[in-house]
């Protein structure tokens, strides 16, 4: 499958399409996969294979931030260049 038809294919999911265009809405903003779930009331591990595919396909990149209390640190998505 050629690139052309690849991202074709991962915005032709109408979730993960409103997922990207709320994103490119705000592309200075960072979101986290409670942020999306909440926004599209969608369970978080669906969220996150949204986001992931998103992600694999070069729309979105991530970066990390740690909490204050320790822990896990978040996985934040926002709009690649």
């Amino acid at each position: 499958m050629d690139r052309d038809h690849e991202l074709a294919a991962v915005l032709a999911d109408d979730t993960r399409y409103q997922i990207y265009r709320a994103i490119a809405e705000r592309p200075d903003d960072e979101v986290t996969v409670a942020d999306v779930a909440g926004r599209f009331r969608l369970h978080p591990n669906v969220a996150r294979m949204h986001l992931a595919k998103l992600e694999q396909a070069g729309f979105l990149v991530t970066d990390f931030r740690r909490s204050a209390g320790g822990g896990r640190p978040a996985k934040l998505y926002r709009l690649s260049e």
